[in-house]
């Protein structure tokens, strides 16, 4: 049976259902989302890589895990995550970090650089 077929192959950011310490959020292009991923599709295409970013940092992490703290990262909890977008220049060094850190698949210090940028835009000193 066909789910949400409009959205298949399009671009994407893909979170597995099954929950870690750690969400693991990919950039998904050109494939379907099955089952076992919660797919994410910004309604502006300007803020792909500032929710790709926003959805591996470590604030984030912490906020589903306080939202909910079971085995599953479904839809509806996922949805529950407070976004606060920045200005577009702030928007604009955010993509430039995520796009550099998908481009290398390595990250370095730019999830630091992603960590501190958004424990400052939440107003929180440090997640551990």
């Amino acid at each position: 049976r066909f789910q949400n077929s409009s959205y298949y192959f399009k671009t994407g950011i893909a979170i597995p259902m099954v929950k870690s310490s750690k969400i693991n959020a990919i950039l998904m292009q050109g494939r379907v989302f099955d089952q076992s991923i919660v797919g994410i599709f910004p309604k502006e295409a300007k803020y792909l890589y500032f929710l790709l970013g926003f959805m591996n940092s470590d604030i984030a992490n912490k906020l589903i895990h306080l939202i909910n703290p079971t085995a599953n990262n479904s839809a509806n909890y996922i949805k529950k995550l407070p976004i606060i977008i920045p200005p577009d220049e702030e928007l604009a060094y955010v993509d430039t970090l995520v796009k550099s850190i998908v481009e290398r698949g390595t990250y370095a210090d730019e999830h630091d650089k992603i960590n501190m940028f958004f424990n400052e835009l939440f107003g929180v000193e440090g997640i551990y």
